[in-house]
C-alpha cells in the first residue's frame, strides 16, 4: 500500500525535478541546501481540522494504473511524502497527499496531478484556479475533476516554491528558474487535497471546491508556525 501511495505522489510532483545535466550538477552541489530535516514539519499536520478528523487511511486513493520512468525517478528525489485521510459524520472525507523537496533547480520534465491522473486511465477536466485564504493573503489553488468509471474526484492543489505559491505551469516555471539561479536552491512543497462527488455537475464541483478550500484554509491556519511556513511559505 505505501509503495502504491508513493507512485501516486510520484505523479503530483515530479513536475519539480531537478536538471541532470553535468553543468546543472556541479553548479548545485556548490549552492546552499535547505536541510533535509526541514521537511519533517509537513508530517506535523494537525490531527483536527473543523469538522474533521484525521483517521488511519482507507487505501482507496487511485490505484496507479501506468508507472513509467519519470514516476521512479521523481521517487528518488522526493525527501518525504505525506498522506492522510480526514473524515467527518457530516461531510465528504477527504483525502490529503503531500510531497516536500529539499533542493529546486530548473526542471527537466513537468508531470502536473492532472496527467498522474489522466495516465492512470481518468478524463481530467482542467477547472479555474479558485483564492484560497491565508493569514497573510489569499493564495491561487489549482483544481480538476477527475473523472474513471462510476468514480468522480474533485481535486485542489497548491504548489510552493522557496516562498511563493505560484498557480498554473507558466507561473511555476518562472518561479523556479527565477529561483533557483540564486546563490541558495529553494525548496518546494505540493499539497493537494481531493474528495469524491455523486453527480458531475456544476453545482457539485462548486460545493465540492467550495469545501476543499475551506478545509486548506483551516488546515494552514490550525497549523503549528512551522508547518504553516512549510507549507505556503511567504503567506503565513
Amino acid at each position: 500500500m505505501a509503495g502504491r501511495r508513493a507512485v501516486l505522489a510520484a505523479g503530483l510532483f515530479a513536475m519539480l525535478a531537478t536538471a541532470t545535466s553535468a553543468g546543472s550538477y556541479e553548479l548545485t552541489r556548490r549552492r546552499r541546501l535547505v536541510p533535509r530535516s526541514r521537511g519533517a514539519a509537513l508530517e506535523r499536520l494537525p490531527v483536527s481540522v473543523g469538522i474533521w478528523r484525521e483517521e488511519p487511511s482507507r487505501g482507496d486513493m487511485v490505484d496507479p494504473v501506468i508507472v513509467d520512468e519519470a514516476f521512479a525517478e521523481a521517487l528518488r528525489l522526493y525527501d518525504l511524502e505525506v498522506q492522510r485521510d480526514y473524515v467527518a459524520v457530516a461531510a465528504q472525507r477527504i483525502m490529503l497527499n503531500g510531497v516536500f523537496m529539499r533542493k529546486i533547480a530548473q526542471e527537466a520534465k513537468f508531470h502536473w496531478p492532472e496527467f498522474c491522473y489522466a495516465t492512470q486511465g481518468f478524463k481530467v477536466r482542467r477547472l479555474d484556479p479558485v483564492s484560497v485564504p491565508m493569514p497573510a493573503g489569499a493564495v491561487r489553488a489549482s483544481r480538476f475533476l477527475a473523472l474513471r468509471d462510476d468514480r468522480r474526484e474533485i481535486a485542489l492543489y497548491l504548489t510552493r516554491i522557496g516562498d511563493e505559491v505560484p498557480a498554473g505551469g507558466r507561473a511555476l516555471r518562472m518561479t523556479i528558474f527565477r529561483q533557483s539561479l540564486g546563490a541558495s536552491l529553494p525548496d518546494g512543497v505540493l499539497l493537494r487535497v481531493s474528495t469524491l462527488i455523486d453527480v458531475d455537475d456544476a453545482a457539485r464541483i462548486e460545493r465540492g471546491t467550495d469545501m476543499l478550500a475551506r478545509f486548506l484554509a483551516m488546515l494552514v491556519q490550525g497549523a503549528a508556525p512551522a508547518t504553516r511556513q512549510m507549507i505556503v511559505g511567504g503567506y503565513v
